[in-house]
């Protein structure tokens, strides 16, 4: 595994784990951590389609 092949794991891991969190407080109406949770979602996806060509889910 490359260093590139490390690094695009660790930002899908990033996703995944913001994804968990802004599941987690859905249930409070407004939260301010699931708004910030989506958004560094849309930045990691933004740094994977510009470094990495489109996200892609683990096989």
């Amino acid at each position: 595994m490359t260093a590139r092949d490390i690094i695009r794991e660790a930002l899908l891991d990033a996703m995944n784990w913001q994804a968990s969190l802004a599941d987690a407080y859905r249930h409070i109406p407004n939260a301010p951590e699931t708004k910030e949770a989506k958004a560094q979602i849309r930045r990691y996806r933004q740094i994977l389609n510009q470094r990495y060509g489109a996200p892609q889910e683990r096989p």
